[in-house]
């Protein structure tokens, strides 16, 4: 692995930090509440709501496989900057569209933006560290947490002192804030990039690359995670805002705090992750995220009234919190050369974008024949199909390494 610049790594994780929180509080500032707009604003059907949520991914999915095979090493800042160029104007799109259909386009627009600035950021935060990279990705994904539970803050906010659209404009300004940054970011990128002992040219990933990547079994259950997890999230944040909103009655503003408080409950799970991977193995930590995916969906399906069905949702913020790094931990150990970092990360990422792609579409008929509770229930289905896999294969390494 190569060792960056100290001198000019100095201020540049900051940086890079606050770019990723304010892009991904960008992006949860109108999560919460797109369901009810392309239901109510533009009178998208049940199945298509969960179809134009998962635009959004599946745009995002293409485009990482192209990324995948095609970003140099040198080209990542850049890449970073479109992305979120590209999720500054999306938001303000959305509002000019008159149709489904014409919002089916904007979403495909913003996963390529949201594609670009996931993958660029978390490859930035493995090369920025000019120590531990475990502790920069932590460090990044803590911020990443914090935007993400800070968004659904300010979009709650906003709608309740400036109406239903000032979200759509807040988010658009979050992102122009994370374009801004990204662009004093790229000299410091830069100075670390060209003070590594890689090739000048800089890198790009072949499908030999790719295929490595992807053949190693570490590799293979961190992303299989991530997959099963993402169904979940997916189907979650389709359709319960829309559940809440159609059985319990929440106003817009309150879907937003009820995400507020699931994204403060991701901050918490990063929090604890330092600690956690100090007493677990990683695969022991997406074991304990799993499980409690299972465990969330069941009350979720179980429970009635507006408190019952709330805490569930807000309890699986958990499970949001531990399993993306302790996965990324484990797919970063898996990397023997920065340089294949970006492809690594492409298809790690690649999981979260297929399943919540996966997750609204696969459950959307049960959504709309039988109800919403039971829709997310099926949803967790891949993750409690895991749980035994994952703890069959976590007691085989540990025999492993004692027979070592």
């Amino acid at each position: 692995m190569m060792a960056s610049n100290p001198k000019a790594d100095r201020g540049t994780p900051i940086l890079l930090y606050f770019t990723g929180f304010m892009a991904t509080a960008s992006q949860q500032v109108i999560a919460p509440v797109i369901p009810i707009y392309f239901r109510e604003g533009l009178g998208a059907p049940l199945e298509l709501v969960g179809l134009l949520v998962s635009l959004l991914f599946f745009s995002s999915a293409a485009s990482k496989i192209l990324i995948t095979l095609y970003l140099r090493e040198r080209d990542v800042p850049n890449a970073l900057l479109v992305g979120c160029v590209l999720m500054a104007s999306s938001p303000l799109l959305y509002l000019i569209a008159g149709s489904p259909l014409q919002a089916g386009l904007v979403r495909i627009l913003h996963g390529l933006g949201f594609s670009l600035f996931s993958t660029a950021g978390l490859s930035l935060a493995s090369l920025t560290s000019s120590g531990d990279r475990d502790r920069s990705i932590g460090l990044y994904t803590l911020a990443l947490s914090l935007g993400l539970m800070v968004g659904p803050g300010i979009g709650s906010l906003g709608i309740r002192l400036l109406g239903f659209e000032s979200a759509f404009f807040l988010a658009s300004a979050a992102s122009l804030s994370a374009s801004l940054s990204s662009t004093s970011l790229k000299m410091g990128i830069r100075r670390i990039i060209g003070g590594m002992e890689a090739d000048s040219t800089g890198f790009k990933a072949s499908p030999g690359t790719v295929f490595k990547v992807l053949k190693g079994g570490e590799f293979q259950t961190a992303f299989l995670c991530y997959l099963g997890f993402s169904i979940y999230y997916g189907a979650v944040i389709a359709y319960a805002p829309i559940y809440l909103r159609g059985s319990y009655g929440f106003e817009a503003d309150l879907v937003s705090l009820i995400f507020l408080l699931y994204f403060l409950m991701t901050v918490v799970g990063r929090t604890l992750i330092p600690r956690m991977l100090s007493v677990f193995k990683p695969s022991g930590v997406l074991l304990l995220g799993l499980i409690n995916v299972a465990v969330t969906a069941i009350l979720l399906y179980a429970l009635r009234g507006p408190l019952a069905a709330s805490a569930p949702l807000v309890l699986a913020g958990l499970s949001h919190g531990v399993i993306f790094p302790s996965a990324a931990v484990i797919v970063s150990h898996g990397v023997e050369s920065s340089a294949i970092l970006p492809a690594a990360n492409a298809v790690y990422l690649l999981g979260f974008d297929l399943g919540t792609t996966i997750g609204p579409v696969m459950v959307s008929g049960i959504a709309s024949s039988i109800n919403v509770q039971a829709a997310i229930l099926a949803s967790a289905a891949p993750s409690m199909v895991l749980i035994p896999f994952l703890a069959s294969h976590s007691r085989g390494r540990r025999m492993e390494k004692e027979k070592g």
